[in-house]
């Protein structure tokens, strides 16, 4: 038997017999990482654990569902009957059913379920499955896009994005990303202030106009360089036209004409952004010795340009993801009050409920005392909130005073996680 051999069977033993520690186990494809789970489940009941107090944790319900059997089929297992005895086993099968082996998803409804008091849920809760969710979401959308467009004061920021290539369906992405990740809205800073500043155009101008002054410089009429900064100066009366058109001016002013100057300005922006090429046109002998000076302005008015288009694209979607965020955070509590949650409710809710700084402590001492070992399986495909919950479980009352999870200390042998890297779906 070699060396390497040796290691691993060393690290084999440990997962069945070193049940007092957190143990983190690295292995790969068919290396038997679910053997490794059902092993250590089988030496936690052996020592005394009841099946009921184990949760056992995995990716998918397919997964979940064969690892339930395969522990099912090892307590059926003369083998197992020896090591164990007929009281022990006969009591895990027993409690296998209704034991917590699932998802982290179900995990999460059974916490939930188990508190809905706590968690501000009413008694009964259904849990939508994706096609659900989608559906729900769809009619949601459906109803908020109306009221948007039908919403004076976001003419503006709609119309100046459409002017900038924004347009209905990408806006519909972002708001199926919010509501997938919505509890990161909470953590924001959002203004659903619909007032945005004017778009700037006098910088371009005023970079047009240096551009303009050079052309003097070139000797001859046929110079590309020449020929490019005259097309480029066809844009000038466009810009001075969109600084002179400001409807913000006048106090009684349509909303409509607002959003008539914003797509003007833009659509000046864009166009004189679009003609800011040919910089390695010209022969510096037709240019004075200003050849490069010339070639130099036009990069600087297309840098100009480009600022003052994210900068009226950067307001206009940070206004729009205000009232995004608003409605999604609004759905997210219309399914918590109403008792209907999408899969990622299940874990906000629930990291929630454990977070909470009235029924949080009391809530995770009932839970550490009905799971006292916490396995969970694939954890390379583990995201922060999961982890999170799985420390907020597996830590003692230091999780209690501390501000973040990562400053806690997991007790000895209630937490064990095993997976791949190599094997990671977010690779």
């Amino acid at each position: 038997m070699t060396s390497s051999q040796l290691a691993d069977q060393a690290n084999r033993e440990a997962i069945r017999s070193d049940l007092s520690s957190t143990l983190f186990v690295e292995a790969g494809a068919g290396s038997g990482k679910t053997k490794a789970l059902v092993d250590r489940v089988l030496a936690l009941i052996g020592s005394g654990v009841p099946m009921e107090n184990i949760a056992a944790i995995t990716f998918t319900e397919k997964a979940a569902a064969e690892l339930r059997d395969r522990i099912r089929a090892r307590l059926k297992n003369a083998e197992t009957l020896a090591d164990l005895g007929r009281e022990r086993t006969a009591a895990a099968l027993q409690q296998l059913d209704g034991a917590a082996v699932g998802t982290l998803h179900s995990f999460a409804q059974r916490i939930l379920s188990e508190h809905p008091i706590e968690a501000g849920l009413p008694p009964r809760v259904e849990v939508l499955d994706d096609i659900g969710s989608q559906i729900e979401f769809d009619v949601r959308w459906r109803e908020f896009l109306d009221e948007l467009l039908d919403e004076t004061a976001m003419a503006p920021t709609l119309l100046g994005l459409e002017v900038q290539g924004v347009n209905l369906n990408q806006v519909r992405a972002l708001a199926v990303q919010l509501n997938n990740n919505w509890d990161r809205l909470e953590r924001c800073e959002l203004s659903l202030e619909t007032d945005l500043r004017a778009v700037d155009v006098a910088e371009a101008l005023a970079a047009l106009n240096q551009l303009i002054a050079l052309r003097p410089f070139c000797t001859d009429a046929d110079d590309k360089l020449l020929n490019r900064i005259n097309t480029i100066a066809k844009q000038r009366s466009r810009l001075e036209l969109a600084l002179t058109k400001d409807s913000k001016t006048d106090e009684i002013a349509d909303i409509h004409d607002i959003a008539a100057e914003r797509a003007e300005r833009i659509e000046a922006l864009l166009a004189t952004e679009r003609e800011c090429k040919g910089t390695k046109y010209g022969k510096a002998d037709n240019w004075s010795g200003k050849v490069q000076d010339a070639r130099d302005s036009i990069t600087h008015l297309k840098d100009i340009c480009q600022h003052a288009l994210q900068a009226a694209a950067e307001a206009a979607l940070m206004c729009l993801v205000a009232r995004l965020a608003a409605f999604t955070l609004s759905a997210a509590e219309q399914r918590r009050t109403g008792g209907r949650l999408e899969f990622h409710d299940l874990l906000v809710q629930a990291r929630g409920l454990l977070r909470h700084s009235t029924h949080g402590p009391a809530v995770r001492e009932a839970l550490r005392e009905r799971y006292r070992h916490l396995l969970i399986d694939e954890f390379q495909d583990t995201d922060p909130i999961q982890v999170e919950l799985a420390a907020l479980l597996g830590c003692g009352e230091d999780a209690a005073g501390a501000s973040s999870w990562t400053d806690t200390t997991p007790d000895p042998g209630r937490l064990f996680f095993v997976g791949d890297p190599k094997q990671s779906i977010y690779h």
